[in-house]
C-alpha cells in the first residue's frame, strides 16, 4: 500500500505543483563548503563547474520533492526529535559540497545535475560521472580536490533513506501538509531558476483543469489498500 502511494505521489508531483497556490515554508539552509587548498590541473574554474554539473541524462528524481522532504537528525547532529531538510548535510553519503554558481543554480553537490524532464518539463535531479570520479584529500587542514580521483559514496543508502522518510511523511498528516506546501514553493522557485517554455505551457494547461488535477491528487493520496492476500 505505502509503496504504491509513494510511487503515485511522485507521479502526481507535476499535477500538484501546477494546480496549487504559493506558500512560505522555511527554505533549506545552504550547505557549508569547506576551505579548499589551491589546485590546478589545466581546467579553468568554469570548466570544472561545468564538468561537475553537466547533465548527461541521469536525472531521475524530482528536485522539488527532494528539496521538500524532511528527515530525522543524526545523533551527531543533536538527535532532539526535530526534523530537518533531507538535503541538508549530503556529505553523510559521501557527496562533496559545491557552492551555488551559474552552472550550479541549486547549490547541489559535485556530480549532481538538474535538467527538465522531456515528458512534462518537471525539474529533475540526478548524477553524472563526477559524483564518483572526483575526490578530496585532507591536507594541512584544508580539502584538496582531485578531479579523476575515486570518491566513496553510499548512494544505496541515499535511496533507502528517501524511501523511509517518504513512508514516514505519508503516515504523518502535519508532515505531509508541510511537504505539500514546500513542494509547491520549491517547484515555483525551480521553474524561475530553470525557465522553460514547455513548463509554462504545462502549468497553463493544468490550471485550466483544476478540478481534474485535484481529483487526480486525491485519488493518489486516498487510494484504498491493495489486496495482496494469496488465495489458497
Amino acid at each position: 500500500m505505502r509503496a504504491a502511494v509513494i510511487a503515485g505521489l511522485m507521479f502526481a508531483t507535476g499535477a500538484l505543483v501546477a494546480c496549487s497556490g504559493t506558500s512560505e515554508p522555511k527554505p533549506a539552509p545552504p550547505a557549508a563548503v569547506a576551505v579548499s587548498a589551491p589546485y590546478a590541473n589545466g581546467w579553468s574554474d568554469a570548466d570544472r563547474r561545468t564538468a561537475y554539473h553537466l547533465s548527461t541524462g541521469g536525472e531521475v528524481l524530482s528536485l522539488a520533492l527532494l528539496q521538500s522532504l524532511e528527515r530525522s537528525k543524526l545523533p551527531q547532529e543533536g538527535a532532539d526529535g526535530q526534523l530537518i531538510p533531507f538535503l541538508q548535510n549530503l556529505e553523510r553519503y559521501g557527496f562533496i559540497p559545491d557552492p551555488m554558481s551559474g552552472e550550479n543554480p541549486f547549490g547541489l553537490p559535485v556530480g549532481w545535475t538538474a535538467a527538465r524532464s522531456l515528458l512534462d518539463a518537471t525539474v529533475l535531479t540526478g548524477f553524472n560521472c563526477t559524483a564518483c570520479h572526483v575526490g578530496e584529500l585532507r591536507v594541512g587542514g584544508k580539502n584538496l580536490r582531485v578531479d579523476g580521483a575515486p570518491n566513496l559514496l553510499r548512494i544505496n543508502d541515499l535511496f533507502k533513506d528517501m524511501k523511509i522518510e517518504l513512508e514516514a511523511t505519508i503516515g504523518d498528516a502535519p508532515r505531509l501538509a508541510r511537504l505539500t506546501a514546500n513542494l509547491i514553493r520549491n517547484h515555483e522557485v525551480n521553474d524561475a531558476k530553470l525557465p522553460s517554455v514547455v513548463a509554462k505551457l504545462s502549468i497553463t494547461l493544468c490550471t485550466a483543469q483544476l478540478p481534474v488535477c485535484g481529483a487526480k491528487l486525491r485519488s493518489v493520496l486516498l487510494a484504498p489498500p491493495l489486496d495482496t492476500s494469496v488465495s489458497a
